[in-house]
């Protein structure tokens, strides 16, 4: 199969057809039963011409009437005979090729609003079409005819179209992979959003009366049983049904599109013990302040005029901890940005934040980053180590020595860590898996303040619950602070102090 040449050529048609008068019979055969041009020619298996309705194409009714007037042969036609053009949707693409493909995705693109991009790529998503079986058989045509699928029909239009696509996007179309914008081009039965919407109001509408009557009557029917109906299952669609129905009412252009992701990444610090990582929600009513997210990830999404976002970080602190310069690394995505080409100036945006927040969260280290920052976050969580300073409050009086004792007590083998075991943390048990887990302490260190109050630096295994680790969460955790000091122990404050890689 020859590749095509080119698009709507009704003249070299013409040409062709004066030369070929087997191909014209044929040709005005399918016409006369309602396809359009670019099925009737695809049908006949021409691979040198394509077509599609355009403002220049001339309708299939009128290409009809001059291919007609060409034929030499007798195929006559009584005046008396029913109009062949009546059906207005293509049996065969079901008003596809009827109407201008080319306009309609450029138009429909256009009306995202997207303000630039630099390159894109056209993906198809081709309905359910008439087997050729079927065809042949309605059309009583030979059965070694040759088609030229639909699809690779379709795609031959859009390759060649490209400068017509590129000079409107001020754009290159370039493979999907090396595209910021991927538009995905579907078609849909015509009266599908129409019945989407007269759905809801009729869902609403039948609530809203079912409701009503159910206050009516609700005191008559307490005493009354009811029948029970046996439900009718819908009779489900055959293919054959889909068709029929498709050629009736025929398939709409629909144009959905996504642009590339813009990335970035940095650290933040918090120091409130109030502000939570992300929103937080209580029986639908927002808990505290605004959230480390909801200081910073905002800014960007209204520079970039995303369409939505996501906020992601190298774990996360409880809200009463505070996080510390350097900060915790995370990474915001922005997804379809419709407006992708800001070059912003980041140190700007830092001071924004923290201009915004009053100094209780800032941001540092603003920079682009690119997916694969977000594969170093993720696998961070388990691979990183945190250190942390706290306040811990013992039941029973201690001094120096016994600080000294208990230290040398758990690094006595002479090791770099030491080994804790936690369950699951009662107050984690809601949304946890219940699970023993094998912790390292790299490092712990005591400074007394009173005899009751010690200030703690520790360097720990991420995932460890620095909290259970002091109180021993009714021994869940072992060894614990309370454990070693065989007292009561609490956490009173703690701040994450730094982050290792």
């Amino acid at each position: 199969m020859s590749f095509f040449q080119k698009i709507n050529p009704i003249n070299e048609l013409n040409e062709f057809c004066e030369k070929n008068q087997e191909f014209l019979e044929k040709l005005l055969k399918i016409l006369e039963n309602g396809y359009c041009i670019g099925c009737s020619v695809r049908i006949c298996g021409n691979s040198q011409f394509l077509f599609y309705k355009t403002k220049s194409l001339p309708t299939s009714e009128e290409i009809y009437k001059e291919l007609k007037q060409k034929l030499k042969t007798a195929m006559n036609v009584e005046e008396n005979q029913t109009n062949p053009f009546k059906t207005k949707i293509c049996p065969s693409c079901f008003g596809i090729l009827q109407n201008d493909i080319v306009s309609d995705i450029i138009i429909k693109t256009k009306k995202r609003f997207y303000s630039s991009f630099k390159s894109f790529n056209i993906s198809l998503q081709i309905p359910d079409l008439k087997p050729e079986s079927k065809i042949i058989e309605e059309e009583k045509l030979d059965p070694s005819n040759q088609f030229i699928a639909f699809k690779h029909y379709l795609k031959n239009i859009i390759f060649l179209e490209k400068i017509n696509f590129e000079q409107n996007f001020n754009s290159k179309m370039v493979p999907q992979v090396k595209a910021k914008l991927e538009i995905c081009v579907k078609w849909i039965p015509s009266n599908e959003i129409e019945e989407n919407n007269s759905n809801q109001n009729l869902n609403q509408n039948s609530n809203q009366n079912s409701i009503q009557n159910l206050n009516q009557n609700s005191n008559q029917n307490l005493n009354v049983k009811r029948k029970r109906t046996r439900r009718t299952k819908p009779k489900r669609k055959t293919q054959n049904d889909y068709l029929d129905e498709m050629e009736k009412i025929g398939l709409s252009l629909d144009v959905e599109t996504k642009h590339q992701s813009i990335w970035i990444t940095g650290n933040y610090e918090k120091y409130s013990r109030r502000v939570s990582h992300s929103p937080w929600h209580f029986e639908n009513v927002k808990e505290g302040i605004n959230s480390v997210q909801e200081f910073i990830a905002p800014h960007f999404m209204q520079v970039f005029k995303g369409k939505s976002i996501k906020f992601m970080s190298s774990g996360r602190e409880d809200v009463d901890v505070r996080m510390l310069y350097p900060g915790r690394p995370f990474l915001i995505e922005i997804i379809d940005p419709h407006d992708p080409n800001q070059n912003i100036d980041f140190s700007q945006y830092e001071q924004m934040i923290k201009n915004q927040s009053d100094g209780i969260v800032c941001a540092n280290s603003l920079r682009f980053g690119t997916i694969q920052d977000q594969t170093q976050i993720k696998e961070g969580e388990e691979n990183k180590r945190k250190e942390y300073w706290g306040i811990v409050w013992l039941s029973k009086p201690t001094d120096k020595s016994k600080i000294n004792q208990i230290v040398a007590q758990v690094y006595s083998e002479k090791s770099d860590s030491f080994v804790i075991y936690q369950k699951t943390p009662v107050r984690v048990l809601h949304r946890r898996a219940i699970l023993s887990r094998e912790r390292k302490i790299f490092s712990l260190q005591f400074d007394l303040i009173n005899p009751h109050f010690l200030f703690m630096k520790t360097q720990t295994q991420a995932g460890t619950y620095i909290k259970e680790f002091v109180n021993s969460d009714f021994g869940r955790t072992s060894p614990s602070i309370a454990e070693l000091f065989q007292c009561k122990a609490e956490l009173v404050q703690l701040d994450v102090k730094n982050i290792i890689f």
